[in-house]
Parts: C-alpha cells; structure tokens; sequence
C-alpha cells in the first residue's frame, strides 16, 4: 500500500466493504444452504429406500425376477449407486450396481440411520412380508458435492457483482479527484524543468481548488524571482569581469616584480659569491702571515694579541665560507662528490680537529662506532666532515660541563643499501620545543646570548640540513629542557643516511 496511487487506494477502500459483506452474507448463506442440502438429501434418501422396502414388501416370495427389475430401478434414483437384498432363509442374494463399499469397523448409524462409507452412506430397511429380508441402498456422495460447488460458484459470483457495483462509483469519485493532481503534478514537473509561462486550469473543487491557487501564486513568485535572480547574475557576471580585468593587471605587476626580485636575489648571490672570493684571498694571507709571525720570537704580550688576530681571522673566516655555502645552495650552484671515504677515519678526524676546543671548556669526547657499520663506503668526504663539525663543534659551544659523545650505528640492511645513522650527543642545557622549531631555519640560534659570547652567523645547521638533504638524507634533533643547571638533559642531534654495502655509495 506504500507505493501504490491514490487511484488504487481509492478503489481498494470501496471494494473492500462489499468484499466483507459479501463474504459475511455469501458465508452464513452458503452455511444454512449446505445444512438444507444435508437435511433434504438424507429425508430424500430415507423415502426412497422406504418406498423401495415396501414396493418389495408386497412382492410373492417366489417372484425374484420382479425383486430384480425393482433393485435395477431403484439405481435409476438420484444419487444410488447400488442396492443389494439379502434374504434370512438363505436364499441367493439380489444385487444390482457396483459391489457396495465396506463399511469401517465399529462403524454406527448416524441421526438419519446411515453408515458413512469413504465416498458413500448406506441405508438398511428390514422387509417384514411373506418372506423376511434385507435391503441395503448405497448413495454417492458425488451429487452433494456438485451441489456445494454450485452453491461456492453462485456465492463467487455474487461477490463479484457486489465489487463491481460498488467499484463503478469509486472509479467515477477517484477520477474526479485524481485527474486534477496528475494535472497539477505534470504542471510542476513543467515548472522544474523551467517554465514558467504555463497556465494551471484543472478545474478542481474544495481544497484541490486552493491547491490550484496556491501553486499559480508559487508560479509567479518563482517567475518574478527568477528575474531578479538573472538580473543579478548579469550584475555580478559584470562586476567578475571587471574583477578578473584587475586581477591580470595585478599578475602581470607580480609576474614583473618577481622576475625583478629573481633577478636581486641572482645578482645578490653572485656579490656574495664574488665578494667571499675576495674576501677570502686577504684572509688567508693574514692567517698565512700570523702562523709565520708566530714561529719568530715574540713578547707574551705580542702572542697574545697574534692568538687574537689568528682566531679573529679563522672566525671571520668561517663566516665567509658558510655565507658562500648558503649562497651557493640558494642559487642551486652546490655540486656534491661521489667518492670513497672511510667513516671511522672521518669521524677520528673531527674529534682531533676540535679537541683543542673541548679541552679547553674541560669536557670530555668520545666517538662510539658500532662493529656492523661498514669501513667502505661512497659519498661526499668533505661535505660529511663539514656537517659532523658543525654539529660537534655547536655541542661543545653550547655544553659548559659534562661530555659530547658521536655515535654511528647501523639501522638497516637492504643488501644493495645500508640506512647508518649518526648522532652527535651532548650534556648541555637542552632547547625548549619553541626553540627546535627553528632551529634548522637560517640566521638564527636558540640561546640569543650564547651567541652573542660565542659568535656565528646562525647559518651553520641550515647547511647542515641543505647539505644532508642533498645526500638523501635526514636530520633532526631530540632534546629536553633542564630545570637546573646544565648538568643532565642531553641534546641530540642526529643525522641518518643509507649506504649500500660494498662500495655502498653514502646517502644522509
């Protein structure tokens, strides 16, 4: 019933009273006529077996020619299916039609004097005339049968001719009310499609004639509110055009002012590049100049003021070569080597380049290399030693006690490749995370005042991160913040690369 139309629910409410009714008056009907059939068929039966016993009754004893011919007419009866005449002396017994169905064992007379057999009743009449005898009368079951279908087929019918009366008004009320909603839903379905110009007539009565009017009004605001809608799409389709027109002007100015901004940066990096170049060479003539100087004999007070010029020229020294690096980087100019190097004797290197420097802040080096890391591998000798300097040498700056630890270890082993990581471990004061998020970013460092007492351009763990990307590489830093002084709360940089084994070319 849920999806049915409203046509087939109107005409399903209309049929369905006369359906009970005629079920209710076709049912107690066909109740009274099959017990009148019952009634009439066992009276039937009874007058004609007893008319029969006494026709046989007034027969001479001797005459079975004539008790014959009137068991075959009684065949001829409505309903007998055989009829047989048993005599108590001893005599042949008479029979006419089929041999008789036996009866069921402990089988009893009913109200009308029949045994019910399978498919028939069996009457008996005892004959008290000259001759003293039996007749036994079989009926079929077969013509109260025919008679209950007859009856079934007459109250079918008249149910039938009930639904039909009743249908032709409820067809003739559904037309009237469904014909004017198909009309207004194909009405609707023309103004979803867009238009708007139809005319709504169906011709409806009561509250499909409000329907009517309430869905010509929706008509017209729908229309009058189209009109405003397309006047103002035009409105706002010119006011886009101006703004993409504005909008191409402002990339044509921005495409012009990054190609000019391009170009700064290009010719900034090559003053660098050419202004390190030219820094350098004088640079080195005075580190050249001081190292002779310092084997001639001199005063403690002239050594020191010597030791002050060598170490300010290896810093400003220092700072040119990592302004050089970056700029080198930015511009894309940065070529990497692919040659064999030794890891543990690069690592040995680094700890003796700056053990002079953790002696002097008294802390303690060590270099931890693992047995599986290979001897043998490919990659960037100087690039590798310029970032393990970097990061050791910041962990000794940045650690006023404790020690600085470098650790190479074996991760994975792919066969073709290796994944070796590298950290560098210190006992310093840790960073907070604020401080980790920049810490790789250029031209910064996290503790403002250790720069200011160590010095450096902040530019040294940015070309760390350039330099170990651009081996393949990765790096990062896992540190804690102390709450007391520097004397636990480690920070640890590391560094991973993968090497494949045998001449295991060095990725970081």
């Amino acid at each position: 019933m849920v999806n049915q139309s409203l046509r087939s629910r109107l005409m399903f409410m209309a049929a369905l009273p006369a359906l009970l009714a005629a079920l209710v008056i076709g049912g107690y009907s066909m109740v009274n006529r099959i017990v009148d059939v019952r009634e009439t068929n066992a009276q039937r039966q009874q007058l004609v077996t007893d008319s029969y016993a006494a026709q046989l009754e007034t027969l001479p004893h001797n005459s079975q020619r004539k008790q014959q011919n009137l068991l075959r007419q009684l065949l001829e009866e409505q309903d007998v299916r055989a009829a047989t005449l048993v005599f108590n002396d001893g005599r042949p017994t008479l029979h006419a039609g089929p041999r008789l169905r036996p009866a069921p064992d402990g089988a009893t007379p009913d109200a009308q004097g029949r045994v019910t057999t399978d498919t028939s009743w069996q009457l008996d009449r005892d004959l008290s005339g000259v001759l003293p005898a039996q007749l036994t009368v079989e009926f079929s079951r077969q013509g109260q049968y025919l008679s209950t279908l007859e009856n079934l087929l007459t109250l079918f019918l008249v149910m039938l001719a009930l639904i039909m009366i009743a249908m032709v008004p409820a067809l003739r009320f559904s037309r009237q009310l469904t014909q004017p909603i198909s009309d207004m839903v194909s009405a609707v379905q023309r103004i979803r499609d867009g238009d708007l110009s139809m005319a709504i007539h169906t011709q409806a009565k009561g509250e499909l004639s409000e329907l009517e009017t309430a869905l010509r009004q929706m008509v017209a605001a729908l229309a009058d509110a189209q009109t405003e809608l397309q006047q103002n799409v035009d409105q706002a389709t010119q006011d886009l055009r101006e703004t993409l027109e504005t909008i191409e002007i402002q990339n044509i100015e921005l495409d012009m002012a990054r190609k000019e901004a391009l170009k700064a940066s290009h010719i900034k990096s090559e003053f660098l590049a050419n202004m390190s170049h030219e820094i350098r060479t004088p640079l080195n003539g005075i580190l050249g100049f001081t190292k002779l100087l310092d084997r001639s004999p001199m005063t403690p007070r002239q050594e020191d003021y010597l030791s002050t010029i060598h170490k300010s020229a290896e810093s400003l020294l220092a700072i040119i070569n990592d302004v050089l690096d970056f700029s080198k980087i930015e511009a894309g100019k940065l070529s990497l080597d692919h040659t064999p190097l030794n890891l543990h004797d690069l690592i040995e290197d680094v700890q003796t380049l700056l053990a002079p420097m953790a002696q002097e802040r008294n802390l303690e080096q060590a270099a931890i290399i693992y047995s599986d890391v290979p001897v043998a591998l490919l990659g960037d000798p100087l690039r590798i030693r310029q970032v393990l300097t970097n990061l050791v040498s910041n962990a000794i700056k940045f650690t006023d006690q404790g020690s600085v630890v470098v650790r190479a270890m074996l991760e994975e082993d792919r066969g073709a490749e290796a994944i070796i990581k590298i950290t560098v471990t210190d006992t310093g004061p840790g960073l907070n995370p604020e401080a980790q998020k920049d810490l790789f970013s250029a031209f910064t460092q996290a503790d403002q005042s250790a720069r200011r007492q160590e010095g450096g351009t902040g530019l040294g763990l940015a070309i760390s991160k350039r330099l170990v990307e651009g081996m393949g590489g990765e790096i990062g830093i896992e540190a804690a913040r102390a709450e007391a002084p520097p004397s636990g709360s480690p920070c640890a940089p590391s560094a991973t690369q993968s090497s494949p084994p045998s001449s295991r070319p060095m990725h970081w």
